[in-house]
């Protein structure tokens, strides 16, 4: 996100309307406000009320530029008079800015059904559609209620199809489905579309997916094959996985972008059943970095350290296999 979005040239035009501020979660100096905002995964994004420092706004996961600035923008004018509207427009808007506030506060349970009523009185027309049910997924799954985050995803990935909310809703239905009880009676059915979806999502080059979002996608047909005891299905998503990661670092033109990918890369290879391969990501950039325990080279100590016993061998901290140009 730092290095992709955050810096784009067009976020000079929000630099004035908020404090910005960046917290290392891994400082034990930072564990009390950490633990104060909730934060349930990395990257997690908060606004602020400045006069009681509440959570106005709180966001789970990677966003593109656009996406950013849509949320940002939303953030900004929440708590503002809102104009004249339409009577379930004015009841969903309402709804809405409940289900933000409860959410604000990790009050995930409670948030439900206030994104739930917002999203069955706004107009077909409601601009905050699409964000709605983003947030209504990550408050199911947050909640720990699969089945219904299953089926809403599901009807997202129908409703929002050929969109970023369609492909969220396929892929946070997925990892919800594979939570639920291998008895489950909806569950291999369940399974079965949200995979295909997911796998929709995957092929369509044209939605405008971030690199992270992207390679969630490949992460949970992986999960979702493994699962399903498919080695040959799962061995197979791994390796188109891996080619697409090398493709995006084969395309970064500094070393700060290409090590981005290096976590995902080292994902990626481990699940290929490769991991020299993934110690490999380690590069020179990575040893650099002035995050240390940010770079790959942490990730990969302490998948060694704390991992399955196939991937505890020792191996040689290289450069990074050569990245894979990407198929035309």
């Amino acid at each position: 996100m730092r290095t992709f979005v955050i810096t784009d040239a067009s976020f000079e035009r929000q630099a004035g309307r908020f404090v910005w501020l960046e917290i290392d979660t891994e400082n034990d100096a930072n564990a009390a406000l950490v633990e104060r905002l909730n934060a349930a995964g990395l990257p997690s994004y908060f606004v602020l009320d400045p006069s009681d420092e509440s959570v106005v706004r709180r966001w789970l996961g990677s966003l593109t530029v656009a996406q950013l600035h849509a949320w940002l923008d939303e953030a900004r004018l929440a708590g503002q008079a809102a104009p004249t509207l339409r009577a379930g427009a004015a009841r969903a808007e309402a709804a809405f800015a409940r289900a933000e506030a409860l959410n604000g506060q990790a009050r995930y349970k409670d948030a439900v059904p206030a994104f739930t009523e917002a999203l069955e009185h706004a107009p077909v027309d409601w601009p905050l559609r699409a964000r709605a049910t983003d947030d209504l997924l990550s408050a199911l799954s947050s909640a720990e209620e699969p089945e219904r985050c299953a089926q809403v995803g599901l009807q997202a990935s129908v409703t929002f199809r050929g969109t970023a909310t369609g492909a969220n809703g396929a892929v946070t239905g997925l990892d919800c489905a594979l939570s639920l009880p291998e008895d489950h009676p909806a569950r291999v059915e369940l399974l079965r579309r949200l995979e295909a979806a997911t796998r929709e999502a995957l092929g369509d080059r044209s939605l405008p997916l971030s690199a992270d979002d992207r390679s969630g996608l490949y992460g949970a047909l992986h999960s979702a094959r493994e699962r399903a005891k498919d080695a040959k299905g799962a061995r197979d998503v791994a390796s188109e996985w891996v080619a697409y990661l090398d493709g995006e670092a084969a395309r970064a033109d500094t070393a700060e972008k290409r090590t981005t990918h290096d976590p995902d890369r080292l994902t990626a290879y481990l699940a290929l059943g490769e991991p020299a391969q993934a110690l490999g990501c380690m590069d020179r950039a990575s040893f650099a970095s002035t995050r240390p325990r940010s770079t790959s080279c942490w990730a990969a100590a302490t998948r060694m350290r704390h991992g399955p016993p196939w991937t505890r061998r020792r191996a040689t901290c290289g450069p990074c296999p050569p990245a894979r140009a990407p198929k035309p």
